[in-house]
């Protein structure tokens, strides 16, 4: 070969840690201005240890720039400027092979593993402040546990931010590249000028994927069966999707044939899960407060952050009758004290 066209940089060989074991693959080429995903799951196993097991486990990672990889137009002495280029890097990360939802083995195990998964998101957003930003039917997984029980586990953080002091996330990086799998998006960051990514867009998301599941997956045989009709205008462009989940969350007309066509297995999922979180997220979304011209505004500032309170974590697990099992509740003041009221009634 002609001299200088190409380059060994050095020799690969197995691993004998690698042999006899499956693992993951993936290469791609994010962003250098996105989060460091390499450094995304570090940190998160050392802020949640004790969720190792609901995490991505990670036996090789590297990431190399343009320059590391002598790329050709890196030799060709163009003016580089942030106007005209976005810098990218090469990531590599081999990970332990985890099975997709669908291949959970019984409904149970397909709940299990979904469960698993929003409340180690939910520790990973309290104590690792960071959101995932792509919640999808492809980034929660599942695996067999030493002891024979199934464990969801949260993959994919590559399009994750980590949030500042007030809560909120990178919206300068976030305003210019929107994320997100179109049908498991939240109706707000569908629009043409989404808002910032807030812990409520993901519990959005959450519902959505158990809804999807409910309707295609064939958890005994393994298989993901193609889009119902009944959905199909949730895999359109943003617009469609957003005007599509609009009137399925404001008219349960529309919303009952989609409910309707869950699958037998999964009704029983549908009565307890499905449909209490349909009308906790519906009632949450209608108690906006409405402008309305001559009124004046409520004296209390509404938070829209939560829906004035109605959706977060805590009423997401209250829908679904389940009591979380890793996150403590802060009481608020007045659940403080109609505490201390209690007590002190029961003393006396």
């Amino acid at each position: 070969m002609e001299a200088g066209r190409f380059r060994m940089g050095g020799v690969i060989r197995p691993s004998k840690d690698l042999i006899g074991h499956h693992y993951a693959l993936k290469l791609s080429w994010p962003l250098k201005a996105r989060i460091n995903e390499i450094e995304a799951f570090k940190h998160l196993h050392s802020v949640i240890p004790d969720l190792a097991d609901h995490l991505p486990a990670l036996h090789f990672s590297d990431s190399f720039t343009a320059h590391d990889l002598d790329l050709p137009w890196t030799k060709l002495n163009l003016t580089v400027t942030a106007e005209n280029h976005q810098e990218r890097v090469f990531r590599i990360l081999a990970s332990k092979l985890y099975k997709k939802l669908w291949k959970a083995g019984s409904v149970e195990a397909f709940k299990q593993a979904w469960l698993d998964c929003v409340e180690c998101h939910f520790q990973a957003s309290e104590k690792g402040n960071i959101l995932h930003r792509d919640l999808s039917e492809n980034n929660l997984m599942l695996y067999l546990g030493k002891e024979g029980r199934i464990k969801g586990v949260l993959n994919d953080w590559d399009m994750a931010s980590f949030k500042d002091t007030l809560g909120k996330i990178d919206w300068l990086l976030a305003a210019h590249h929107r994320t997100g799998t179109p049908p498991f998006m939240a109706i707000d960051l569908l629009k043409a000028d989404p808002p910032p990514h807030l812990y409520r867009h993901e519990l959005e998301s959450f519902f959505y994927i158990l809804l999807w599941g409910a309707l295609h997956y064939d958890v005994s045989a393994g298989v993901r069966h193609p889009t119902v009709m009944v959905i199909k205008r949730w895999e359109g462009e943003y617009g469609d999707i957003g005007n599509a989940k609009n009137a399925f969350f404001s008219d349960y007309e529309v919303a009952e044939p989609i409910l309707d066509a869950i699958r037998p297995e999964f009704h029983e999922l549908r009565d307890e899960w499905i449909e209490p979180l349909y009308w906790l997220i519906r009632d949450a979304r209608a108690s906006r407060p409405v402008p309305r011209p001559g009124r004046k505004a409520p004296t209390e500032a509404y938070d829209h952050d939560t829906y004035g309170g109605n959706l977060t974590f805590w009423t997401f697990m209250e829908a679904i009758g389940q009591k979380a099992r890793w996150a403590k509740r802060m009481e608020t003041k007045e659940e403080e004290e109609g505490v201390k009221q209690e007590t002190k009634e029961k003393d006396n």
